[in-house]
């Protein structure tokens, strides 16, 4: 490789630019070359700017599975859904699409009114954080349970409104910290203040691996050029010079925020310390009536093959066998176990029992089939939302107000199709108990 850089001058020529570059600028450049040097396949490519996707790939890395021995090809998935309960139904076909293994939702309109139970997935690990006093924002994290993520409790006592974290083992040492941020539009000057303290206590943790996504809705920073029109004292100036301190590399290109009528603008924000962690970001039309896209990518990280297990998931009462139960428990003296002990000891002692019966007696359940598809979702609800995400690429890419038009007209038909499929499947089900 050495030898075809002198031969065609090319290194001659790096190095000229090395050593015009600042230290700093050196420092950044370093870092950007230091990745994992695996080549891992690609599922979620788009051309740059374009909105266009390859076709002999799949939008939003569908059959993207983790490569344990050579690293992890683990797709990712970022939308804000301006208010998720209501749009579950298209949400749950999304995913069943993409298959991710990470995904990560700003806008959830959830309260403490709304339960965990809304949001889980099967497969998944639920990390969520709810708008407190106001209606909207809340923000989400789901990972897939054989990743075995835990929460960062040094960082979910910021005192920054909308944020959650979780981190995952790596090989050896390593550890990747994931994080999903909401900067409301409306943000106080103490709130940014406490966004940029985030990051801050980011960057003094002992994390490797910095994944960072949300909705920041800092239009004016220009993470091309690295620059911004505000005044040098302004939060979009400080919140950019936060980030090159801390040498995060941004990686979405394209506008993420359409609305008819007014000028497309990138809201939503990638961040990593490292530019070989994420392949190429792909554009996914949005979930319901949101005017944000979807983003999907594939983030490239070494993964150690033994933290790959499912979690137990509990036993299977469906297939126990509870006539050799009944008769251990019958053949159990209890006055003579219980008997003597307080009633701490006494609950202790029966818990351990049921434990030791359900083990012997009731079999565990098998881990689930990865993503496994909704049972309503059908044919032609699939073909409709593939449809709407075409015509609103178009959209994207041309600006005309017909294509516009046309991709609010198959939005809607893909929202009532989604709704109808669900309702015939539960009246079904309903059909069968009763005939039972």
């Amino acid at each position: 490789m050495e030898e075809l850089l002198r031969e065609t001058g090319l290194d001659s020529q790096r190095e000229g630019e090395d050593k015009s570059l600042s230290s700093r600028d050196r420092r950044k450049k370093r870092q950007r070359g230091a990745g994992s040097g695996i080549k891992v396949r690609t599922d979620c490519q788009a051309k740059e700017g374009t909105w266009e996707t390859r076709p002999e790939t799949i939008l939003g890395g569908d059959r993207g599975d983790i490569v344990v021995n050579s690293g992890t090809g683990a797709p990712i998935s970022i939308s804000n859904t301006q208010s998720i309960v209501n749009k579950l139904d298209e949400f749950e076909a999304l995913i069943d699409e993409l298959k991710p293994d990470i995904i990560g939702i700003t806008e959830t309109w959830a309260n403490e009114n709304t339960p965990d139970s809304l949001f889980t997935l099967r497969g998944y690990d639920l990390f969520r954080k709810d708008r407190v006093g106001a209606q909207g924002g809340g923000v989400l994290l789901l990972v897939q349970n054989n990743l075995q993520a835990s929460t960062c409790p040094r960082l979910e006592v910021s005192e920054f409104a909308e944020s959650v974290w979780c981190e995952i083992q790596l090989t050896g040492e390593d550890v990747l910290l994931i994080g999903v941020c909401y900067r409301s539009p409306a943000s106080t000057q103490e709130n940014n203040e406490e966004l940029i303290d985030l990051f801050s206590k980011v960057a003094i943790g002992q994390e490797t691996h910095v994944l960072i996504m949300g909705d920041f809705n800092i239009p004016e920073v220009d993470y091309v050029n690295y620059c911004t029109s505000c005044s040098p004292m302004s939060f979009h100036s400080r919140f950019l010079d936060k980030t090159q301190d801390m040498f995060l590399l941004q990686h979405v290109t394209v506008p993420t925020r359409y609305r008819e009528g007014q000028e497309p603008s990138k809201l939503d924000l990638i961040f990593t310390n490292d530019e070989n962690m994420i392949e190429e970001v792909s554009c996914l039309a949005p979930i319901g009536k949101s005017d944000h896209i979807g983003l999907a990518w594939t983030t490239v990280t070494h993964l150690d093959p033994n933290s790959l297990k499912h979690k137990y998931e509990g036993r299977n009462y469906w297939k126990g066998d509870y006539i050799s139960l009944n008769t251990e428990i019958k053949a159990t003296d209890w006055k003579t176990v219980l008997g003597g002990l307080d009633t701490n000891s006494a609950w202790q002692e029966l818990e351990q029992r049921i434990e030791d019966l359900s083990k012997r007696n009731v079999p565990e359940k098998r881990p689930p089939k990865k993503n496994q598809r909704p049972r309503w979702l059908t044919k032609p609800v699939r073909k409709a939302i593939q449809k709407k995400r075409e015509f609103y690429l178009k959209y994207c890419r041309l600006g005309r107000e017909k294509d516009y038009a046309n991709y609010v007209k198959q939005r809607n038909i893909t929202s009532n199709l989604c709704n109808d499929a669900k309702k015939n499947y539960e009246r079904g089900l309903v059909d069968v108990f009763k005939s039972e």
